[in-house]
């Protein structure tokens, strides 16, 4: 689960399948995986709602990937492409890159 904004969506872990998609979410549908000590996620079936709020393009048939790896006891780095303007997609070679850290 991830918290942002007051907004909260879940993550599932494993070999499950995305939702069908004529199945259309807000926050979109995440599905994770582990690759070594990074999570990956990555996200589909966007509503083009979000535009305007979380994303400012397109985001019907976007896809976006994650990254999120632990660093420090306290730290958290972030890396996902970000959106290119126009396109509706998430995708190189521009990236979002952040640090999170606790307390």
């Amino acid at each position: 689960m991830q918290e942002q904004v007051h907004e909260t969506r879940m993550i599932r872990l494993g070999n499950t399948p995305h939702l069908p998609s004529d199945v259309r979410q807000w926050l979109g549908d995440s599905r994770g995986h582990w690759e070594g000590n990074t999570l990956v996620v990555e996200t589909t079936n966007f509503t083009d709602e979000a535009r305007g709020s979380t994303f400012q393009t397109r985001t019907r048939n976007m896809k976006l990937v994650e990254r999120f790896t632990r660093v420090s006891d306290r730290t958290i780095a972030t890396s996902s492409p970000c959106p290119t303007p126009g396109r509706g997609r998430a995708r190189g070679p521009r990236s979002c890159r952040g640090t999170a850290s606790t307390g």
